[in-house]
Formats: C-alpha cells, structure tokens, sequence
C-alpha cells in the first residue's frame, strides 16, 4: 500500500507506484529546461520506462529510498525524495514544476519529510543541498530553519560538461521545531 500525506488544502503526497510513471515523465519533459539547470538525472531520463525504473529502485530499496508525488487537487505538481544513508540520516530531494512553482509546496512537502524522517524513521538528521546559484532551493532550506554548514565545491554535476559548487545544509532531529 502507498503510503499518503494530507497537507490540506487539496495538497497531498502520495507514494509514487509504477503506474505514475507516464504522468510523472509527462511532466519531467514539459519541464526539461528549467528542470536540467539544477538536477543532474533529467538528462538521463527519455522516456516513462527510465522513471518507472527509478520508482521501482525505490520501491526495492527497503525504505531507504522514498518518491512522492506532490499533488495539488489531484494534478501532479511535483516530487519530493528522501534518501537514507547507513549513518541515520536522510537527504531531502525536489522538484515542481513550473505551473505550480513559488506557491510554497516544496516548504510544506519537505517539512511533512522532516517529521517523517524525525519521528517515524528516528534520523538523527536531515540534509538538503542546492546549488549555490538555486536561490529558490537554498531558500526552501532557509524557510526549514536549517543550518548552511558550507560549500561543496564543483561537487553536482548538472548536464554532460558542467560543474555546479553545492551548499550543504541540515538540521538535526533537537534542532527541530517538532521536537
């Protein structure tokens, strides 16, 4: 079973399955352009087999691999990732597309993995990195209350032949609000 979160407002996170995956490539092509600036996987994906793979890695992955689609109204906005390393922490991933973009689902979506991953998964911390240009993203981290621990330089690799220097943000689970 998929798991889900309420958000209000007609705003939910639904565990992504295979079946998203046309939907969720539909979405990823239309917004290829401004997408690929900042994620290095949008160039590796052509086609809903590419994203269906990746949906079933996670689905495979025993938890420490999660994909939500971020949905407002029941259309598909976005995704929100988290990752969980061997070191009880987790790193938070994004994306929104254009129509849906600078109404605060990222902040809403990535606080609702901050108590996932702090209450049901007892991480001792949460990350998030952004390139240092991603004003948008490095104000998501902001607007969570976490911490800029520094820069990692040259460290994403967007397109083929760019090098992109990542700030590294986190909070940790007595650091957080909800606690």
């Amino acid at each position: 079973m998929t798991e889900r979160f309420e958000l209000g407002e007609g705003i939910e996170l639904r565990e992504w399955t295979s079946a998203d995956a046309e939907d969720a490539f539909a979405e990823i092509d239309q917004n290829r352009e401004r997408l690929r600036d900042w994620l290095p996987w949008v160039d590796l994906t052509h086609s809903a087999d590419d994203v269906r793979a990746f949906i079933e890695r996670c689905a495979a992955s025993d938890g420490k691999e999660r994909s939500f689609g971020i949905y407002v109204e029941g259309v598909l906005a976005g995704n929100i990732g988290l990752t969980l390393n061997d070191d009880n922490a987790g790193e938070i991933g994004y994306w929104i597309t254009g129509a849906f973009e600078g109404r605060g689902l990222v902040t809403a979506a990535a606080r609702v993995m901050l108590r996932f991953g702090f209450e049901e998964r007892e991480l001792r911390r949460m990350e998030l990195t952004a390139a240092v240009e991603n004003e948008r993203s490095r104000a998501v981290a902001v607007r969570l209350g976490m911490t800029e621990e520094g820069v990692l330089r040259r460290a994403g690799r967007i397109r083929e032949d760019r090098y992109v220097d990542l700030v590294m943000y986190s909070i940790l689970r007595e650091e957080w609000p909800g606690q």
